[in-house]
Protein backbone atom coordinates (compact mmCIF):
# COMPACT_ATOMS: atom_id res chain seq x y z
CA UNK A 1 0.00 0.00 0.00
CA UNK A 2 0.74 3.30 -0.33
CA UNK A 3 0.15 6.64 1.33
CA UNK A 4 -0.90 9.49 -0.89
CA UNK A 5 0.01 13.43 0.14
CA UNK A 6 -2.07 15.90 0.52
CA UNK A 7 -0.02 18.97 -1.71
CA UNK A 8 -1.51 21.52 0.50
CA UNK A 9 -0.86 20.19 4.29
CA UNK A 10 2.92 21.46 4.69
CA UNK A 11 1.97 25.57 3.09
CA UNK A 12 0.62 28.11 4.87
CA UNK A 13 -3.10 28.52 4.14
CA UNK A 14 -3.96 31.79 1.61
CA UNK A 15 -4.71 35.37 3.13
CA UNK A 16 -8.13 35.61 4.31
CA UNK A 17 -8.89 31.62 4.18
CA UNK A 18 -11.66 30.96 6.54
CA UNK A 19 -11.62 27.26 7.18
CA UNK A 20 -15.21 26.04 5.96
CA UNK A 21 -16.51 28.99 4.01
CA UNK A 22 -17.45 26.65 1.12
CA UNK A 23 -19.82 24.36 3.80
CA UNK A 24 -21.17 28.02 4.69
CA UNK A 25 -19.38 28.80 7.87
CA UNK A 26 -18.45 32.37 8.21
CA UNK A 27 -15.71 34.12 10.19
CA UNK A 28 -16.14 35.92 12.53
CA UNK A 29 -13.86 38.12 15.11
CA UNK A 30 -14.49 38.23 19.39
CA UNK A 31 -12.78 40.67 21.58
CA UNK A 32 -9.65 38.83 22.13
CA UNK A 33 -9.13 38.71 18.57
CA UNK A 34 -9.60 42.34 18.82
CA UNK A 35 -8.30 43.70 22.22
CA UNK A 36 -9.47 45.86 24.34
CA UNK A 37 -11.65 48.92 23.27
CA UNK A 38 -9.23 51.63 24.42
CA UNK A 39 -6.06 51.64 26.80
CA UNK A 40 -6.67 53.60 29.91
CA UNK A 41 -3.91 56.91 29.67
CA UNK A 42 -1.73 56.93 32.31
CA UNK A 43 -2.40 60.65 32.94
CA UNK A 44 -5.68 59.95 33.56
CA UNK A 45 -4.85 57.61 36.70
CA UNK A 46 -2.44 60.03 38.06
CA UNK A 47 -5.48 63.27 38.02
CA UNK A 48 -7.23 63.91 41.16
CA UNK A 49 -10.66 63.73 41.66
CA UNK A 50 -12.13 66.59 40.94
CA UNK A 51 -15.37 68.10 42.54
CA UNK A 52 -18.77 68.17 41.31
CA UNK A 53 -19.70 71.81 40.01
CA UNK A 54 -23.04 73.09 40.49
CA UNK A 55 -24.28 72.13 37.37
CA UNK A 56 -23.29 68.41 37.98
CA UNK A 57 -25.11 68.63 41.41
CA UNK A 58 -28.43 66.81 42.26
CA UNK A 59 -31.35 68.89 41.20
CA UNK A 60 -33.97 69.14 44.38
CA UNK A 61 -36.85 68.93 41.94
CA UNK A 62 -36.25 64.77 41.08
CA UNK A 63 -35.95 63.71 44.87
CA UNK A 64 -40.36 62.78 44.99
CA UNK A 65 -41.15 60.84 42.80
CA UNK A 66 -44.59 62.84 42.73
CA UNK A 67 -43.49 65.98 42.25
CA UNK A 68 -46.03 67.50 39.39
CA UNK A 69 -43.91 70.50 38.60
CA UNK A 70 -43.93 70.34 35.25
CA UNK A 71 -46.67 69.53 33.33
CA UNK A 72 -49.22 69.65 36.20
CA UNK A 73 -48.21 72.91 37.63
CA UNK A 74 -50.80 75.03 37.48
CA UNK A 75 -53.71 72.32 36.76
CA UNK A 76 -56.05 72.50 39.76
CA UNK A 77 -56.39 69.54 42.21
CA UNK A 78 -59.69 68.39 41.90
CA UNK A 79 -61.81 65.75 43.64
CA UNK A 80 -61.06 62.88 40.41
CA UNK A 81 -57.11 63.49 40.83
CA UNK A 82 -57.73 62.51 44.85
CA UNK A 83 -59.89 59.54 43.62
CA UNK A 84 -57.42 58.41 40.98
CA UNK A 85 -54.44 59.14 43.65
CA UNK A 86 -56.18 57.10 46.77
CA UNK A 87 -56.77 54.32 44.05
CA UNK A 88 -52.88 53.93 42.77
CA UNK A 89 -52.31 54.32 46.96
CA UNK A 90 -54.63 51.26 47.21
CA UNK A 91 -52.94 49.57 44.09
CA UNK A 92 -49.24 50.31 45.89
CA UNK A 93 -50.52 49.15 49.03
CA UNK A 94 -51.61 46.02 47.51
CA UNK A 95 -48.51 45.26 45.64
CA UNK A 96 -46.26 45.71 48.76
CA UNK A 97 -48.36 43.18 50.37
CA UNK A 98 -48.12 40.53 47.54
CA UNK A 99 -44.69 40.85 47.20
CA UNK A 100 -44.54 40.73 50.54
CA UNK A 101 -46.47 37.26 50.90
CA UNK A 102 -44.61 35.89 47.96
CA UNK A 103 -41.49 36.78 49.87
CA UNK A 104 -42.70 34.93 52.88
CA UNK A 105 -43.92 32.25 50.83
CA UNK A 106 -40.44 32.05 49.11
CA UNK A 107 -38.51 31.74 52.71
CA UNK A 108 -40.76 29.22 54.08
CA UNK A 109 -40.06 27.02 51.15
CA UNK A 110 -37.65 24.96 51.59
CA UNK A 111 -37.94 24.23 55.34
CA UNK A 112 -40.32 21.77 54.59
CA UNK A 113 -37.70 19.62 52.92
CA UNK A 114 -34.61 18.79 54.74
CA UNK A 115 -31.15 19.31 52.19
CA UNK A 116 -29.68 16.18 50.43
CA UNK A 117 -26.85 16.58 52.90
CA UNK A 118 -29.13 15.54 55.52
CA UNK A 119 -30.53 12.45 53.59
CA UNK A 120 -26.91 10.88 53.56
CA UNK A 121 -25.82 12.08 56.97
CA UNK A 122 -26.34 8.63 58.57
CA UNK A 123 -24.76 6.92 55.72
CA UNK A 124 -21.65 9.08 55.71
CA UNK A 125 -21.06 7.86 59.76
CA UNK A 126 -21.27 4.64 58.63
CA UNK A 127 -18.27 5.20 56.22
CA UNK A 128 -16.06 6.55 59.12
CA UNK A 129 -16.06 2.86 60.43
CA UNK A 130 -14.40 1.21 56.89
CA UNK A 131 -11.22 0.13 57.53
CA UNK A 132 -8.84 0.20 55.12
CA UNK A 133 -9.63 -3.00 52.97
CA UNK A 134 -13.14 -2.06 52.58
CA UNK A 135 -12.19 0.91 51.28
CA UNK A 136 -9.39 -1.46 48.67
CA UNK A 137 -12.54 -3.56 48.18
CA UNK A 138 -14.49 -0.30 46.89
CA UNK A 139 -14.78 -1.34 42.98
CA UNK A 140 -12.80 1.95 40.42
CA UNK A 141 -15.81 3.39 38.32
CA UNK A 142 -13.77 2.48 35.44
CA UNK A 143 -13.58 -1.12 35.98
CA UNK A 144 -17.51 -1.11 36.46
CA UNK A 145 -18.01 0.88 33.01
CA UNK A 146 -16.06 -1.74 31.52
CA UNK A 147 -18.07 -4.77 33.04
CA UNK A 148 -21.15 -3.07 31.86
CA UNK A 149 -20.19 -2.96 28.45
Amino acid sequence: MYSVTKDFLGKPAPPGYVAGLGRGATGFTTRSDIGPAREASAAADKLPARDKQPAEQDDPRFDDADNEVGLFRNAPYEADDEEADKIWTEIDTKMEQRHAARHEKQKTKGTDKPAIEEHFKDLKRQLQGLSEEDWDAIPDAAQLAETAC
